[in-house]
């Protein structure tokens, strides 16, 4: 087994789940009900034009809030999408961005509302946990771009662009 399939096999268990973002995360885990936290399914079907591409994720996890409600009473859930990297992946961004719209589609089929807005859509937090030897260089958010991007320019694009993700590198823990 690699490094990466250790680390979804040891993360697969709640409570190692629950350490990691009480570590990555600490502010938002303190708000989370891991004795209600699942695993949901990683792999995704999307259509794109007139085929359709499947997507592989390592791991997600639905994670109740504490005490919240949606508008429409149903329970408020927070989704943590994580991919373990051991090496570094120069489009990360964009493929956390794939993996989290895919996974939106899918919980919006699965439940559609009357209003045709659903209320008590989860929040999502997509996380790279990198166990790699080198400093993480990959892009994480359009407010990264390398010049001739003004300062302006980035900070004017970063609120359209969904592309960033939490870095959690183990190397760093150690």
């Amino acid at each position: 087994m690699d490094n990466d399939g250790i680390h979804k096999f040891a993360y697969q268990h709640g409570r190692i789940f629950a350490d990691l973002l009480r570590l990555a995360v600490p502010a938002l885990a303190a708000e989370l009900d891991f004795t209600r936290a699942e695993l949901l399914p990683t792999s995704r079907v999307a259509a794109a034009g007139t085929r359709f591409k499947q997507r592989h994720g390592d791991m997600a996890w639905r994670v109740p809030h504490r005490h919240g409600k949606a508008q429409d009473g149903s329970p408020l859930h927070l989704i943590v999408v994580v991919e373990f990297q051991s090496t570094i992946h120069p489009h990360m961004a964009q493929r956390m961005r794939d993996y989290c719209c895919m996974l939106r589609e899918s919980l919006a089929r699965a439940r559609p509302a009357a209003s045709g807005r659903w209320e008590g859509q989860p929040a999502l937090l997509p996380m790279v946990v990198y166990n790699g030897n080198d400093s993480w260089t990959a892009q994480g958010a359009v407010a990264e771009l390398p010049a001739p991007w003004s300062t302006a320019a980035k900070l004017a694009l970063a609120p359209f662009q969904a592309w960033d993700y939490v870095l959690f590198s183990l190397k760093h823990l150690l």
